[in-house]
């Protein structure tokens, strides 16, 4: 049986597809904020992992040490990727995967391993600024693993909150809903998107209007998560609106690409209430 325990001398490795170094980001910015020793596997140095390039490893055979944790960054993560070779070289290591589009249960089949898999809501952009997070553990993650799992994430400064191995997780899947109704409200020129996120602000004391929510998330993944949802359940309202769809063929995914319901300038900083 696996012993598991916390140990400093052992770094985390983050493992990230080319198109999710959102998300990596913002886990390996925590890690550094906490001392925590961490490598990034990676194919290339890209955007703004940059920052981080003294920790990125592009041969799985140079990690340092062997991982105390295997953080999973891939939103989707269904291609062939180094975590398979870190699987092979580092067989039990519990992992932890960011993917609220597919359940620990069906990852931890996807991975083809035995050891402990449990999902976290690591939401681009907004993770940092999180107190509390969820934790879904398959089917089959036996109570020290998750134990062990929930308090590496408490060392990182989150209070946890375990929940079912369900898609979508809690927190983004009602902020997805939220972002798709509002959506729904500009198609049908209800209101502008200022306007409605001012309403839902000071209406009902949000911290972010929901379209802000999908700028500063990412609109692509607020539709991959509906998406997820919708292919789960079935149900129409899941359905992501049409114009949600448009600006992500157009890749105007939010304030990374510079524009999504508002436009922004190189430091992100808002240029223009609405288009």
């Amino acid at each position: 049986m696996a012993i598991y325990r916390l140990s400093d001398s052992k770094p985390t490795t983050v493992l990230l597809s080319d198109d999710n170094e959102r998300i990596g980001f913002g886990i390996a910015s925590v890690l550094a904020q906490n001392n925590v020793p961490f490598s990034i596997v990676a194919e290339q140095i890209s955007g703004v992992l940059g920052y981080f390039a003294d920790h990125i490893i592009t041969n799985t055979q140079d990690l340092p040490a062997v991982p105390q944790v295997i953080v999973d960054c891939r939103w989707l993560p269904e291609e062939e990727s180094p975590l398979d070779f870190v699987l092979q070289m580092y067989p039990n290591t519990p992992i932890l995967s960011v993917s609220p589009c597919l359940t620990a249960t069906r990852l931890q089949a996807q991975y083809e391993t035995e050891a402990a898999v449990v999902r976290f809501n690591a939401l681009p952009g907004l993770f940092p600024l999180m107190k509390r997070l969820e934790i879904a553990p398959a089917l089959n993650t036996k109570p020290e693993a998750l134990l062990y799992l929930e308090r590496y994430v408490q060392s990182l400064g989150f209070e946890t909150e375990v929940i079912q191995d369900i898609v979508g997780f809690v927190t983004p899947r009602i902020v997805a809903m939220l972002v798709n109704e509002a959506a729904f409200a500009v198609m049908e020129n209800v209101a502008s998107p200022h306007d409605i996120d001012n309403a839902m602000k000071l209406g009902v004391n949000y911290p972010y209007g929901p379209l802000e929510w999908a700028d500063v998330i990412g609109l692509d993944l607020v539709v991959e998560i509906l998406d997820a949802l919708y292919d789960e359940y079935g149900q129409e309202r899941y359905r992501a609106c049409v114009l949600l769809r448009r600006y992500v063929d157009a890749g105007w995914l939010g304030m990374i690409a510079g524009r999504g319901f508002y436009s922004y300038g190189e430091n992100g900083k808002k240029l223009a209430t609405k288009h």
